[in-house]
């Protein structure tokens, strides 16, 4: 498990902000491809227009970076840093309505 001050200082790893952005912009075009009745859709198209306009190392980058974080705080670091694309993927896209909606 990642200490807290791991956790804190995985917040400044270039790589990992690289990968959920990348995961962010997938998001982004699978909300512009939803079916307009999906819930939220108005809120969801407007969030993807914001992570497709933000430029690289936005806040919302980084916020969702630090939702990431969270998500596998029982993961230890090296864990963390060998995630898959597809389990950041599926933290992010978990994350979407959340930020989608102002929480």
């Amino acid at each position: 498990m990642a200490t807290y001050a791991e956790l804190y200082t995985l917040q400044s790893d270039a790589a990992l902000l690289q990968r959920v952005t990348s995961a962010l912009n997938i998001s982004a075009v699978t909300i512009f491809e939803e079916s307009t009745a999906t819930i939220g859709h108005d809120r969801r198209v407007l969030f993807a227009k914001e992570i497709t306009r933000a430029p690289l190392g936005d806040n919302i980058q980084i916020s969702m970076l630090k939702f990431l974080l969270g998500k596998f705080n029982a993961m230890t670091v090296a864990n963390i840093q060998a995630s898959t694309d597809a389990q950041i993927q599926t933290a992010v896209d978990a994350a979407i309505n959340l930020f989608a909606t102002g929480f």
